[in-house]
C-alpha cells in the first residue's frame, strides 16, 4: 500500500512536502539561498558524471552558467549533449588531482571511479591537472560556486584549485563520518579542518546518505561558507 501511494505522488509534490518538511536537499538549500538574494554568477560541478546535479542546480538558476567537469571518458557524450540542449552549460574531461603531470592508474566504475594503487579492478593510466592549470588553459572564469563530489579526493582536489577556492563563497563538499571499503579517505574533522584553514566554515547540509549495514550516517553533503560572507553576519535567531 506504501508503494502504491509513493508512485500516486508526482515526484515534484514530494520533494514540495520534503522542503517545507526541513528533509535535507539541494533543492531546498538552494531555494533558500535564493530567497535571501544569492545571486551566483559561475558554478564548477566536480565529479559531473552524467550531468544530473548540474541540471538540478540549473533548475532553480537558470541563467548561471555551470562548468561540469569529470573524470570518465565514457561520460563525454552524455556531458556534450546535455551542452547542446543548455547553452548555460560547458563541460571538460580531465583528471583533477593536487599536482599537474602525475601519472596515475584510475578505475572507471560509474559513480565509485577513482584512483587507486592497490584495486585489482580495471583501470587505465591517465596524468593528472590540476583544477587552477585547467581554468588557466581553458580561460574558464573562476566559480564563486564550487561542488565536488569525487569519492573522497575532494581535498586533494581542491589542493590544487587554490584560485578557484579563493574565488568561491560557496563550496559543496560530499564528506564521510565513516571509513568504509578501502579507507584512507578524510573524514568530517579532516575536511572541517582543511576548510577552516581555507576560510570557510560549515554552512548547511543538503543530503545525508546511511550505510546499509547497520543504517549508521556514512556521508553528507556539507556546504561550507566563506567567513566573511554576508550570509553569516546576522546573528539573530528569528
Amino acid at each position: 500500500m506504501k508503494k502504491l501511494l509513493r508512485s500516486l505522488i508526482p515526484s515534484n509534490y514530494k520533494q514540495d512536502i520534503k522542503d517545507q518538511l526541513g528533509v535535507p536537499s539541494l533543492s531546498a538549500l538552494l531555494k533558500q539561498l535564493k530567497a535571501r538574494g544569492y545571486k551566483p554568477s559561475v558554478v564548477y560541478d566536480i565529479g559531473a558524471y552524467e550531468g544530473h546535479w548540474a541540471l538540478d542546480f540549473h533548475k532553480i538558476f537558470d541563467s548561471v552558467p555551470i562548468f561540469m567537469f569529470e573524470a570518465q571518458q565514457n561520460k563525454e557524450h552524455i556531458l556534450k549533449a546535455l551542452c547542446g540542449k543548455l547553452p548555460v552549460l560547458h563541460y571538460a574531461i580531465a583528471l583533477l588531482g593536487a599536482t599537474a603531470g602525475q601519472a596515475v592508474q584510475f578505475e572507471e566504475n560509474e559513480t565509485a571511479s577513482h584512483v587507486n594503487a592497490t584495486n585489482q579492478e580495471e583501470k587505465t593510466n591517465r596524468v593528472t591537472d590540476t583544477l587552477d592549470s585547467l581554468i588557466e588553459k581553458n580561460k574558464f572564469p573562476l566559480p564563486d560556486f564550487l561542488k565536488l563530489d569525487v569519492q573522497g579526493y575532494e581535498l586533494e582536489i581542491l589542493k590544487g584549485g587554490q584560485k578557484a577556492l579563493t574565488n568561491a563563497e560557496f563550496c559543496l563538499l560530499e564528506v564521510s563520518l565513516l571509513d568504509v571499503g578501502a579507507g584512507g579517505v578524510p573524514l568530517l574533522k579532516d575536511v572541517i579542518d582543511f576548510m577552516d584553514a581555507k576560510g570557510f566554515c560549515a554552512y548547511d547540509i543538503s543530503q545525508f546518505i546511511r550505510r546499509p549495514y547497520d543504517k549508521a550516517l556514512w556521508q553528507i553533503d556539507m556546504l561550507f561558507v566563506k567567513k566573511a560572507s554576508r550570509f553569516i553576519e546576522d546573528k539573530r535567531w528569528a
